[in-house]
């Protein structure tokens, strides 16, 4: 039996998905490819559809002859295997639907045996009992009755779905001053990659639970299910992470840790949404107080206002922040770096780009020094160890560095790892965790976003994109539905939803850049969303793919799409404000009726319409740059013509509130028949494409000017020389 999309599941009272049929997953192993990873329209034939289950049992029971002394590590390494293996085997398709993971299911099936492992037998019993009732008697209440002692054996309290969420990591990846901000960029965000799994690793071990527990972590959050028991640990990490995070970055990153409580009849599908959405609302309450448990010896990191004036020669010309650790860049030596900084591009930043696997080693944490700290020494803070290997290195953690590593845990960052790094000295564990790992290097260092921007085609400018899923919050809550619109939203199958938009943006995102080999620069891409920087040209055609290939990836479910916003920016503009920007045409597409849209050139389209822009603007950048055996070009009076037509027409509509007619349109028709006229003679072929630009402006009576004028300056933009520009 093969599995069915998760995807399918997503419906919504207004907009079912029951035109596109059923969308089967492959029944192979974990691999970014098409063929592995994207939903097929018919099911495999039964005599293909056992080789995976031979697959999984084999590394099964190679696992199973594995020394066993460490669990944890016997545990994850199980894991990894059923992540690799399992991914899209079903879970059960007897009485369920087999949209399900076997990785999902059981994994989650132990994070809650976990969570009740502990209790007396007989308690176990009578709450199962119960469980098994209400369920028999939802489906025929006729035949089934729940006994007495069963509605308060339904409403004991079984785990606590735990929340987790970095605070502040917009600011704080891009509130940079320096045209070095590239180099840094990316050592920032991959720390705050770091920085989610150490915190969350804290928890777990501070806690006592295994990594089966984690429901999803990715994107600054993490979910967790604990034992109900576990109340008091958790306020205990809570204010010793707190304690960390403000020494090492004041107020810019803060933890939110909030949870509630579920009970037995909470994991049922019509209940668990419910309990998933409180625990949200529990965030969301405890972010409004970020610092109610501040100890007062630590008061002056945030509430004391900074001293006007001060030394020069101590502000970081990245971050802006002054202290003792500043000193001149060996590299750059106009460049300040603070001791942070520096960590972020020369232990984290240079070190990515050239690195197949990341070595985390786990112990306890120790004490953070009290100035001049780096990104490892913060990471070291919360029981984490780095390092970065291309497999040709060996690790070794009996000579201890920063802390006394007792166990690691080896992320493969892709598929191609054809030399895996040696780790010895502890117990140790692989799993496949993508990265979209693209940042455009020479002589293997990141090149700063001046020289990117020369790559443009036309004009030299740089394009930020930025893109997320709509309204992902509510599809978490309440779009998982059958058709009849009942919910279907378990807890094994939100995680088989998170897993799966997680492969998508940090997996297969990675490979649509991988295309452009050297020309995208990845901020970010994880979770549901993505920042990507690239030379401007590119980024309209690098959104289309994602777009296209997220319906592909989702069986072309209409509950289910992206909006996304792109901004022009120069090389040397402050990265704040370029994020603010791309964050603006974003914030446009997500104003656009249904969302589902992009944002460019101060406009928002829907995807369909924007594919005809493009189409547009490229029959327009031929017209004008059309070249016949004398070498002579097409009119560039088009481009101008086009766009003051589209102005006039813009004017028009803001000021009645609706598309009118005007002169425009007689304008139009009457210049383009004198272009028409001049080129007949000695360019036919150019006169017919004429002839046809204006017959479609016709067509409608010019109402898609609006559209042809920003076309029109799309393509000016791509052929436009730079004489002097890059020198301003």
């Amino acid at each position: 039996m093969q599995m069915v999309s998760i995807f399918d599941r997503i419906n919504h009272p207004s907009i079912l998905n029951d035109a596109n049929g059923t969308h089967y997953l492959s029944l192979e192993p974990l691999k970014l490819s098409k063929d592995h990873i994207f939903p097929q329209n018919a099911p495999l034939p039964k005599a293909q559809q056992h080789h995976l289950y031979e697959s999984l049992k084999a590394e099964l029971i190679k696992i199973g002859q594995c020394d066993q002394d460490d669990p944890e590590t016997y545990i994850e390494t199980f894991l990894s295997a059923l992540k690799e293996f399992a991914w899209s085997v079903p879970s059960g398709y007897y009485y369920n639907l087999p949209d399900i993971s076997l990785y999902d299911h059981s994994r989650m099936t132990a994070a809650l045996a976990v969570c009740v492992a502990d209790w007396p037998i007989e308690k176990l019993r009578s709450i199962h009992g119960a469980v098994v009732r209400k369920w028999l008697a939802d489906k025929d209440p006729q035949k089934n009755k729940l006994q007495p002692e069963d509605v308060e054996n339904l409403k004991t309290p079984c785990a606590l779905l735990v929340g987790g969420d970095l605070s502040g990591l917009q600011k704080f990846l891009y509130t940079l001053s320096s045209s070095e901000a590239a180099k840094t960029l990316r050592g920032r965000s991959f720390y705050l990659q770091l920085l989610t799994e150490a915190v969350m690793r804290l928890v777990l071990r501070r806690v006592g639970i295994p990594g089966t527990n984690v429901v999803y972590s990715g994107g600054g959050h993490f979910y967790i299910l604990a034992p109900v028991s576990s109340e008091s640990k958790l306020v205990s990490v809570r204010k010793e992470i707190g304690r960390i995070l403000t020494r090492a970055h004041g107020s810019e990153l803060t933890l939110t840790l909030a949870w509630t409580k579920v009970p037995a009849e909470g994991f049922s599908v019509k209940e668990f949404p419910k309990y998933w959405g409180d625990m949200q609302s529990a965030l969301s309450k405890a972010k409004l107080t970020p610092f109610s448990e501040l100890e007062e010896d630590l008061y002056d990191l945030i509430f004391k206002i900074k001293e006007t004036g001060g030394n020069r020669d101590h502000v970081c010309s990245i971050c802006g922040n002054e202290n003792d650790s500043v000193h001149k860049d060996a590299d750059a030596k106009e460049i300040q770096l603070c001791s942070l900084c520096q960590s972020f591009i020369k232990e984290l930043g240079t070190q990515l780009p050239i690195s197949s696997q990341i070595i985390l080693g786990f112990g306890e944490p120790v004490e953070l020094p009290t100035s001049g700290f780096t990104a490892l020494n913060i990471l070291s803070a919360l029981g984490m160890e780095v390092h970065f290997s291309d497999g040709k290195n060996e690790v070794d953690f009996s000579s201890q560095k920063q802390i006394f590593v007792e166990k690691a845990c080896v992320w493969e960052l892709n598929d191609i790892t054809s030399k895996k790094v040696k780790v010895t000295g502890v117990p140790c564990w692989r799993t496949r965790h993508y990265t979209v790992n693209q940042i455009p290097k020479e002589k293997d260092q990141p090149i700063t976003f001046d020289d990117l921007q020369k790559k443009a085609e036309g004009i030299h400018r740089l394009g930020v994109l930025r893109m997320d899923v709509d309204n992902l919050g509510s599809l978490f809550e309440k779009g998982l539905r059958d058709k009849k619109d009942q919910s279907l939203g378990s807890l094994s199958r939100l995680s088989t939803l998170s897993f799966s938009l997680s492969l998508f943006f940090e997996g297969w995102v990675g490979k649509i850049c991988s295309t452009y080999k050297d020309r995208i620069y990845a901020v970010y891409a994880g979770g549901d969303d993505l920042f990507l920087i690239a030379p401007w040209n590119d980024v309209p055609g690098l959104a289309l793919a994602i777009v296209d290939d997220f319906r592909a990836f989702t069986g072309n479910n209409p509950n289910l799409h992206i909006s996304g916003g792109m901004a022009f920016i120069h090389g040397k503009y402050p990265i704040y404000q370029a994020a603010e920007d791309a964050g603006e045409a974003e914030n446009l597409a997500k104003s656009f009726e249904g969302k589902n849209a992009f944002g460019f050139l101060g406009k928002a389209y829907s995807w369909d319409q924007f594919k005809e822009l493009d189409r547009i603007h490229k029959s327009i950048r031929n017209l004008v740059t059309s070249k016949d055996e004398n070498g002579l070009t097409g009119p560039q009076a088009l481009i101008g013509l086009l766009r003051e037509l589209g102005d006039q027409a813009e004017d028009a509509r803001k000021k009645k509130g609706k598309p009118v007619y005007g002169p425009w349109i007689w304008r139009g028709e009457y210049t383009l028949t004198r272009m028409i006229e001049r080129e007949r003679k000695s360019h036919p072929e150019l006169a017919d494409s004429l002839e046809k630009l204006k017959s479609d402006l016709h067509k409608d009576m010019y109402m898609r000017i609006e559209d042809y004028a920003v076309a029109a300056r799309w393509a000016q933009l791509e052929i436009r020389k730079n004489h002097q520009e890059d020198k301003k």
